[in-house]
């Protein structure tokens, strides 16, 4: 009797992280198209992936070899950029993390609720900085324009940390039946605690007219502690 192969597609062995199923070899195994950190496509066996430790050249694409762990994420070296180091692949990798980890601490603000990144910055590290090199400097940090919207060329820009701060969904403007308030300012004005006017707005996207009139029940009360 044969046995149904596992289906590896979205695990991560080493550098690699499995997209599809690609066929078989003439020994019959099971052979997946996988995506390195690095951006390059292989295509490698199932089996070995899973003995990627007794062959090392099976946990990338042959660009990297281990070295480190960044957020529970395996990474190293990738010689045809030489950034595996710097702080702008500090700051790429993070941002995937960020989006792609249930496991990291800042999951639930972003990829929890939806946040993404386009499909080229989070396949590539070269495409993110050549979208982004222009205007990098040490002491800036990546900012999305729009908080709302996820990561791309279009929505982020190389900030300060006073201009990130000033930038949260804490100081987005929002419509109220008093006017354009900041989300804080609406809060202390309507005296509902400015975590659950977010929650109303950003995670449950409640209809305006229920922001401020629906009383705070003791279920949400609880989810918001």
């Amino acid at each position: 009797m044969v046995m149904p192969v596992k289906d590896l597609t979205g695990l991560t062995f080493g550098y690699l992280t499995v997209l599809e199923r690609k066929g078989s070899t003439k020994n019959k195994n099971a052979t997946w198209s996988c995506r390195c950190i690095c951006g390059n496509k292989v295509v490698r066996i199932g089996s070995n992936l899973h003995n990627r430790l007794k062959r090392p050249g099976n946990a990338s694409c042959g660009c990297a070899h281990g070295e480190a762990i960044l957020e529970g994420r395996e990474r190293s070296g990738l010689p045809h950029h030489g950034m595996s180091k710097s702080r702008p692949f500090r700051i790429w990798s993070g941002m995937i993390a960020r989006c792609s980890n249930p496991k990291n601490k800042d999951f639930a603000n972003y990829g929890g609720r939806g946040i993404s990144i386009t499909d080229t910055w989070k396949n590539s590290f070269n495409s993110f900085w050549e979208d982004m090199a222009l205007g990098y400097q040490e002491n800036l940090t990546l900012d999305r324009l729009d908080n709302m919207e996820g990561y791309s060329k279009q929505n982020c820009r190389w900030a300060t940390v006073s201009e990130q701060s000033n930038n949260t969904r804490a100081n987005q403007w929002i419509n109220t039946p008093t006017g354009m308030m900041t989300v804080e300012q609406a809060a202390r004005f309507y005296k509902i605690k400015s975590v659950t006017l977010h929650a109303r707005i950003f995670r449950y996207k409640w209809e305006e007219s229920r922001w401020f009139k629906q009383p705070i029940k003791k279920k949400e009360k609880f989810m918001m502690l």
